[in-house]
Parts: C-alpha cells; structure tokens; sequence
C-alpha cells in the first residue's frame, strides 16, 4: 500500500511538471510579446534549407561581433547577455557584452559565443549566435518571399532588418522587414 501511494505521488509530480513546464515558457513569450520593447536588427543574406523543418530564411545580422570579454580563449556556445541600444538610425546597436545576467530593467538578449576570431585591425572578436537567426516561412509563400528578401538584399535602396522583441533577456523575431513593409505582406 505504501509503495503504490509513493508511485502515485511521483505520478502526480510528473504530471504537474510535464504541465507546468509549458504553460510557464508560453506565459514567458507571451509577456515578451505583449510587453517587450521592439528593436530593429539589421541583416546580410544566407539561404538554407532544412528538409525536417521547412523552408526558413537564416538571418546574419550585421552587428554580431564583440571585442573579446577576457584576456584568455573564449568558450565557445557560453551563454552570453547582449545589451541593446537604438543606434541613431534606428536600429538596434550593442551597448555591451556580459556573462553575468543583467538586471530587468536593462534591454538585453542572452546570445551564445558562435566563433572567436581576428579582425582586420588585429583585434580578438567574438561572433555572437542571437536564438532569433530563423525566420520560418510558410510552404505555400516560401519561394516568392525568398526571391523578395534576397532581391531587397541587394538593393542598397532598400532596409532590410529583423523585428525583435526584447524583454528580461529574451528575444522573439516578430517579422522581416523590407523597406517598412513585413516580408510576407510583399
């Protein structure tokens, strides 16, 4: 008797958990949707394919590299926090780079280090891997919105930029934007 009550308790924890779990990460991206302050991130082109998961555009965005945090050989994929600013334009510029989580009040993204490299001006870098760099497209829209994206890539005429919303460190790509107008909306 005793041994089925202690198996039905780690049952009902399981339960809770497998329940509690989502419900807490949904609330989380919906306040970040609601609530969370928009930032505009400008791109450059790459173009995947992924048979598992479909047709998505991979974003690389312009400002994604950092002067290296310390002295010795960065960890690779270490969590890291980006502290955001709007730059004059407009757009989203990095203020600084942590470890260590910032306070709420601090716009920032956690990011991970991608790679460790050299500049041209021989200064160590960082390349930073924002968790927004996919942007899914619909089966039916993919081909056309890819050919409208790449085309306003090279089009200097055009602003080509990710619409993220940040709130406590987290991160949602909302749209593609070109030229003001959302990606599938052209």
């Amino acid at each position: 008797m005793k041994h089925k009550n202690i198996l039905f308790a780690a049952l009902l924890l399981i339960l809770f958990a497998q329940v509690i779990i989502p419900v807490t990460q949904i609330l989380k991206w919906n306040d970040v949707i609601s609530e969370g302050k928009i930032y505009r991130f400008l791109v450059t082109p790459v173009d995947p394919y992924d048979p598992f998961r479909g047709a998505y555009i991979q974003l690389n965005f312009r400002d994604n590299h950092w002067d290296i945090l310390t002295g010795r050989k960065e960890q690779r994929t270490k969590r890291i926090y980006v502290w955001l600013a709007t730059d004059t334009a407009g757009f989203a510029s990095i203020e600084k780079v942590t470890y260590k989580e910032p306070p709420d009040t601090v716009d920032c993204v956690a990011a991970l280090i991608d790679q460790e490299y050299t500049d041209e001006d021989k200064r160590k870098q960082i390349r930073i891997k924002y968790p927004f760099d996919q942007y899914f497209l619909s089966a039916d829209k993919a081909e056309k919105a890819e050919k409208v994206y790449f085309d306003a890539l090279r089009d200097s005429t055009k602003q080509v930029y990710a619409q993220v919303r940040v709130k406590s460190g987290t991160g949602i790509l909302e749209n593609v934007m070109i030229g003001g107008v959302p990606l599938e909306g052209e």
